[in-house]
């Protein structure tokens, strides 16, 4: 919608203009960097816009590095906790209640990956995981 805007308003920008030069942009600068910075500023508020889910709560997976168990921050929105390898196998599986720990002192040490899937049943976040004896 910027981009059609822009290209909408490139006669009244550059007036009588058939190529742009440095000598053309010259004398319309001022009105250039209101339209980059209109350009850009939109830009990224929509990009932020539809990946940020504003007012969502900030859920965490802790100890990390872990030994025996996880536990996670915010628990009240969150319905699983999957843990994968870096192969990408899925190793466990807890369903969350308030309060609990998740053990996993049966897995090897290593790296692995935790997906915290929300209530909505999407994922809320992913993280990286050490796993120490």
């Amino acid at each position: 919608m910027i981009l059609k805007f822009l290209l909408c308003n490139l006669r009244d920008i550059f007036p009588k203009t058939k190529m742009l030069t440095f000598a053309n942009l010259k004398p319309m600068k001022k009105k250039l960097l209101i339209y980059l910075f209109c350009f850009v500023s939109f830009g990224v508020f929509a990009q932020a816009e539809k990946k940020i889910e504003w007012g969502s709560p900030i859920v965490s997976v802790f100890p990390n590095p872990a030994t025996e168990y996880i536990t996670v921050t915010n628990e009240e929105t969150v319905k699983n906790i999957f843990v994968f390898n870096l192969v990408g196998r899925k190793i466990k599986t807890f369903d969350v209640t308030k309060g609990e720990r998740y053990e996993i002192s049966d897995l090897p040490n290593g790296l692995y990956v935790v997906q915290l899937i929300g209530r909505n049943n999407k994922v809320m976040t992913t993280q990286r995981l050490t796993k120490k004896s």
